[in-house]
């Protein structure tokens, strides 16, 4: 079985954990990398090669919506989904015309995250599909 590789871009190293340690329970899942900055995310991109990259654009030392740019453009069968707390629409807009898979809040529960991305790994296509959207209840993050 082939296995979908995540990269978790998140400053809170908390929930960074708690995404690893969920997608982790699933065996068609294996997290490559984790990135609390901009750079570290740059360099753990080309080495790690991920088939995912879940991120919160609010990185400690970037502007998310350039860097996710800039990795779209570096990186086009990365498939993109944004982790977020803030996703008001001029925002969402921004994430889907840079080609993301899915936007989903950060209360989203954890069946709900892995499901979404696991769809989105499944799929062969990078940037030339239409985003999916995924409104949640406020929930605590990645709540098992």
């Amino acid at each position: 079985m082939k296995r979908i590789r995540v990269v978790v871009a998140d400053d809170h190293t908390q929930l960074r954990s708690l995404i690893r340690a969920r997608l982790e329970r699933e065996p068609d899942f294996q997290v490559v990398a984790e990135a609390a900055t901009r750079k570290q995310l740059l360099e753990a991109i080309p080495r790690s090669q991920p088939d995912i990259l879940l991120i919160d654009p609010a990185l400690q030392d970037g502007e998310g919506l350039l860097v996710l740019d800039a990795i779209a453009r570096a990186y086009p069968r990365v498939k993109l989904a944004v982790l977020t707390a803030v996703a008001d629409t001029d925002m969402r807009m921004q994430l889907e015309a840079l080609g993301v898979h899915g936007i989903f809040n950060k209360g989203i529960q954890s069946e709900e995250l892995v499901k979404a991305l696991r769809q989105i790994g499944s799929r062969r296509s990078t940037r030339s599909q239409q985003p999916s959207s995924l409104k949640t209840e406020e929930q605590p993050p990645c709540s098992a």
